[in-house]
């Protein structure tokens, strides 16, 4: 799975968080990373870490580190080859499992259990 990240990403990321975080520690670490990878990459496409699967986000592989960096999904031109699709995930534990299943694997109940795609 891989995702492609918009130009302007940057710029709506500023836009979407309040004045008061924007200069924040882990903001401006958050920022140099992202900005490290695009400056680095001539097609802005990247490796998504499938192990956690989120219905708004990805985690990106990070070729600068050996963290992934999570990207919020409006920040995202395109989604390649997505690993969320037949997908299901528990709101109460977090476990992903196959729709068809129904229900959590751990036994939660099945009102947790929320495709990660809308159709």
């Amino acid at each position: 799975m891989k995702v492609v990240i918009k130009k302007d990403a940057l710029e709506l990321h500023s836009r979407s968080i309040p004045a008061r975080m924007g200069h924040s520690q882990d903001t401006m670490n958050w920022r140099n990373s992202i900005s490290k990878m695009l400056d680095n990459s001539e097609d802005r496409t990247f490796e998504v870490c499938t192990s956690h699967l989120f219905d708004s986000s990805f985690n990106v592989v990070n070729p600068h580190s050996e963290y992934a960096i999570q990207i919020p999904d409006y920040m995202v031109e395109a989604v390649i080859d997505d690993a969320r699709i037949g997908k299901s995930k528990c709101g109460y534990c977090g476990k992903v499992a196959e729709t068809s299943q129904g229900h959590c694997e751990k036994g939660c109940k099945v009102e947790y259990f929320k495709p990660l795609l809308k159709d």
